[in-house]
């Protein structure tokens, strides 16, 4: 079995030197051997405009999915390498660039002193062998950093003690983790998530392949856990369009896709019609992802429920008798969503 580990970045605390920064995350990242899941910290300046700050977490996010379409990250720039090392008791590698470095020393017998109080296994480094590149990546990386634009608005971390967010969250993808990740930077005490359910998703794309309601909910508790243990996550059944971000009056703000921001904008004028306080609207413009040929294109789940239902196909072509795998028929679900 593959390690639970941590991976500790610092980004520049001056802008200018992001570029250089960003282009070389992919070499990094590929630097980390085979996870079962990592945990990535950043020291992000809490005085950076939110537009800035959601960027940086879209940018990590896609740029591990990049490196290794396997890895499973975690982005947190709430928790410190001392609050991880110390409670997460399946951590068993610290990725560091200098080893010998007196800060990381000293960091890391702290922990293992703790960890050992708590009959954690003890936590070992790991230097990054980084391997260059080809420029080819460098530079596409290093213009999907030029391109994105910002605006000047601050909002503090922590900053309104509830956040709405809603979806389907099938197969927790980049896109899903940092709509997630900027939920948790913002709330300081509840996070209400509205889960969809059946009544809502059998009509979207091999909807047979979503993943069940428990396992999604699963997926996420333990994801927001992950990001930030102190807050409070709230799943609810989503079985409308706008379940309880319209009926709630303990959340201030409401996380949303581009694709999603005038369903949020919709919420606000039932809200204002049932008098209760319009909330803050913060739109995640996700950074596209790099894919075959270079080209830059947008994960969603239905793409991973089409690449598993031809997966499944191709199983079912090469064994035609053998229908366990799939747990349906594949032709049936093909009429079915050729229909919707």
């Amino acid at each position: 079995m593959f390690p639970v580990a941590l991976l500790s970045l610092k980004l520049p605390e001056n802008p200018t030197k992001f570029s250089n920064h960003f282009s070389n995350l992919v070499e990094i990242y590929s630097a980390v051997g085979l996870t079962t899941k990592i945990f990535v910290s950043v020291e992000i300046n809490s005085k950076f405009p939110f537009s800035l700050i959601q960027k940086i977490i879209s940018l990590y996010y896609n740029t591990a999915s990049y490196a290794n379409q396997h890895m499973n990250a975690i982005i947190t720039p709430i928790r410190s390498d001392l609050e991880i090392l110390s409670n997460e008791k399946e951590i068993a590698v610290f990725y560091v660039q200098d080893q010998t470095s007196e800060k990381n020393v000293e960091l890391l017998n702290k922990v293992n002193e703790t960890r050992k109080q708590n009959s954690f296994p003890l936590v070992s480094f790991r230097k990054l062998d980084l391997i260059k590149l080809s420029y080819t990546i460098y530079s596409i990386q290093k213009k999907m950093w030029e391109e994105c634009k910002f605006t000047d608005e601050f909002i503090p971390p922590n900053s309104l003690s509830g956040i709405v967010i809603g979806g389907t969250f099938d197969r927790l993808h980049t896109g899903h983790r940092a709509l997630l990740t900027m939920a948790c930077y913002l709330s300081s005490e509840h996070i209400l998530i509205g889960l969809t359910t059946w009544k809502l998703i059998e009509k979207k794309e091999f909807s047979s392949f979503i993943e069940p309601y428990e396992t999604r909910s699963e997926n996420l508790l333990k994801f927001i856990y992950s990001v930030s243990p102190k807050l409070k996550p709230e799943i609810v059944p989503l079985e409308d369009p706008f379940g309880p971000s319209i009926t709630s009056d303990n959340i201030q703000g409401i996380i949303v896709s581009e694709e999603t921001q005038k369903g949020a904008e919709e919420i606000n004028r039932i809200r204002k019609e049932k008098n209760l306080k319009i909330l803050e609207i913060f739109v995640i413009d996700f950074v596209l992802q790099l894919g075959g040929q270079n080209r830059k294109t947008k994960l969603s789940s239905s793409t991973l429920r089409k690449e598993e239902w031809k997966r499944s196909f191709s199983s079912l072509t090469e064994n035609p008798f053998s229908f366990s795998s799939i747990g349906e028929n594949p032709f049936t679900n093909l009429t079915q969503n050729q229909n919707n």
